[in-house]
This record gives structure tokens, C-alpha cells and sequence, in this order.
């Protein structure tokens, strides 16, 4: 049977004057700590293939992606115009006119 210990509370304790110092001491001179070490060279081995191809883009995007490189207002798509409004990051955003 596996015996049991008391467990103890952790209570802080007053530490002495001299103790307290000589902790404030070593923190008042720690350096910073050492730069990690540079990663390692690989060697040999194979290299990753990425995954090309996936799946075929829809007619619709095909030509919205179009337009947009090509910088247009509007283009149309199964007989409905879709308007362009410039957006700083995306370039345009298309909806239904």
C-alpha cells in the first residue's frame, strides 16, 4: 500500500535582510541572455513537393479575375452587370448592378 505524505502549504516565508539583498543583487546584474543558437545547416534529404493544380476555378471568378487585373468598372456574367467599387488592399470588390 502506497504510503501517504502530508503535502505542504505553500506559505511564503519571511526570508532575512541579507537574503533579500543578495537576490536583488543578482538581478540588478543579470545579462541579457545569450542569443539561440543558429539554426542548423540541413543536409541531404528530400525536398517538399507543394501540392499544384486543385480545383478548377469557377466561370464566374475566371472572369472576375480578369476584369480586376485588367483594372474595369464593370464586366458582365449570364447576362447581368456587376459593378466595381476600388478597395485599398483587395483591389475591387464587385457586386450586382
Amino acid at each position: 500500500m502506497a504510503r501517504r505524505t502530508k503535502r505542504r502549504s505553500r506559505v511564503s516565508r519571511k526570508r532575512s535582510r541579507k537574503s533579500r539583498r543578495r537576490t536583488r543583487r543578482r538581478r540588478k546584474h543579470n545579462v541579457a541572455p545569450p542569443a539561440p543558437p543558429a539554426a542548423p545547416v540541413m543536409k541531404g534529404g528530400k525536398k517538399k513537393r507543394r501540392k499544384s493544380g486543385g480545383r478548377k476555378m469557377n466561370a464566374f471568378f475566371k472572369i472576375m479575375l480578369d476584369a480586376k487585373k485588367k483594372g474595369l468598372k464593370s464586366f458582365k456574367y449570364n447576362g447581368k452587370n456587376y459593378m466595381g467599387k476600388p478597395h485599398p488592399k483587395l483591389g475591387m470588390i464587385y457586386k450586382k448592378a
